[in-house]
């Protein structure tokens, strides 16, 4: 990957790529990404049977030189979601489950307390109030180490007290699915990838699709990495079984459009069962697929995000658009990419990447921002003078640098993020602003 350590993305309208193609477009704007390290991966765009785009971009492992292409498989993390929904509503369907009952009627074991209140459906659309294990740090400390049989790891959870009445809110929620991969082996009877293999992945063709066992080695799968610093480095550890039927599959553009495509022709379950896998029930969610209005148009997606790897589907029914993002950089906005690719095809204008120049600050004005600022409770943003450049550590997360822009604002060359320093009129700073999803102002505390 090219590192630019004096550049950055501004952006610009898609006017000023006049007389491209929409598939052009599409290439000049995930070229520039990837040449600003902001993108590595494959991206697909079909409309039904016919593919409008399909590439890859940046390198599948970088010690090695190795091209991202169609065909390289990575982590897809929580669109797993989808493919354990559909699983349930096969056996839904089969009469093996019941979507009201009681999650304790197919696991046994789990608290009775708790296992009689929360439903199937209260999983299926995270409204179960059951604590997420990836929102516990105890837990996640231990991601690359932690090989527990599911039987022992929901142990780390099911007897925490309920967040809320079950079917009362919606928190995204980890635990839920991972408890659905266990109740479909339950009823089933064979183990939850094999049973994705048979019921979904075989019957439609997903060759390069399946379930991440730890430890395995599986051929044509990108390595992921995180950036840190100016470069990428190879994303910490995690046992992927840990994320079990909440998102430990991996796959391929090209797979993942095989899927939307069946979705599309509403093969495997019954219309039926696609009404209630679509039909949004709290905050927009169906069963593994958040369902949208955009401009008139219905839109069905779903994001990913595991160590190491980013993804996005989207997928719109009228128009039998697919939009596939993979990426094998956990800085990579799949989200972002996904949308405007959506908005290229449509026709909408869609802000480029575009370069600009670093500009120098004296190290008396990098010292002036240097301290602690709480920007949400339990979230803080350490800063520090570091060269000709300052250096933030946000509450459990990496350390990573900010460039400036301006005396007053600092870009992130990894993610799509600024921080702009607050001066008063006495020219003390005792705010900064967070600019990334929106806008986000922090009180200086230290």
């Amino acid at each position: 990957m090219k590192n630019l350590s004096t550049l950055l993305l501004l952006l610009v309208t898609v006017g000023e790529l006049f007389g491209q193609s929409a598939a052009e477009r599409m290439g000049t704007y995930l070229q520039l990404l990837t040449d600003a390290e902001q993108f590595s991966g494959s991206v697909l765009v079909a409309r039904g049977d016919q593919v409008l785009f399909s590439k890859g971009f940046g390198e599948a492992a970088i010690e090695y030189g190795v091209p991202i292409t169609p065909t390289t498989k990575f982590r897809i993390g929580s669109i797993t979601k989808q493919f354990t929904a559909m699983a349930v509503m096969k056996l839904v369907e089969e009469g093996k489950i019941d979507l009201e009952a009681p999650i304790v009627d197919y696991l046994a074991d789990y608290p009775e307390e708790i296992g009689k209140k929360v439903s199937i459906h209260h999983l299926l659309t995270h409204s179960s109030g059951i604590p997420s294990y990836t929102g516990m740090a105890e837990i996640m400390k231990h991601r690359g180490s932690m090989e527990e049989a599911p039987e022992d790891f929901i142990k780390n959870f099911w007897d925490k007290e309920l967040e809320f009445k079950p079917g009362s809110e919606f928190k995204y929620n980890n635990s839920g699915y991972y408890l659905l991969g266990m109740i479909i082996e339950k009823v089933s009877g064979v183990p939850y990838d094999e049973y994705l293999k048979q019921n979904i992945f075989d019957p439609l063709g997903m060759k390069n699709s399946g379930f991440e066992h730890y430890r395995d080695v599986i051929p044509n799968m990108a390595e992921g990495y995180a950036a840190v610093g100016d470069y990428p480095e190879k994303a910490g550890n995690i046992v992927t079984d840990m994320a079990g039927a909440a998102g430990a599959l991996y796959s391929t553009t090209e797979d993942l459009l095989r899927w939307h495509r069946a979705l599309l022709e509403k093969k495997i379950v019954s219309e039926a069962a696609y009404e209630k896998i679509f039909t949004p029930f709290l905050n927009n969610y169906g069963f593994g697929w958040t369902i949208e209005e955009r401009s008139g148009k219905t839109v069905y997606s779903h994001s990913g995000g595991i160590d190491g790897f980013r993804s996005m589907g989207i997928l719109m029914p009228e128009e039998k658009l697919s939009v596939i993002v993979l990426a094998n950089l956990e800085s990579a906005n799949s989200t972002r990419v996904a949308q405007d690719m959506a908005k290229m095809y449509l026709g909408e204008e869609v802000e480029m990447p575009k370069e600009l120049e670093v500009v120098e600050v004296g190290p008396e004005i990098l010292e002036k921002y240097a301290g602690t600022y709480n920007l949400f409770p339990g979230f803080d943003i350490e800063i520090e003078p570091n060269g000709d450049h300052l250096l933030i550590h946000p509450t459990n997360q990496n350390v990573s640098p900010v460039f400036p822009e301006s005396e007053t604002i600092f870009f992130s060359k990894i993610v799509n993020a600024k921080l702009e320093f607050v001066v008063n009129d006495e020219g003390v700073v005792n705010e900064v602003i967070l600019h990334q999803n929106g806008s986000h102002p922090g009180k200086r505390i230290e």
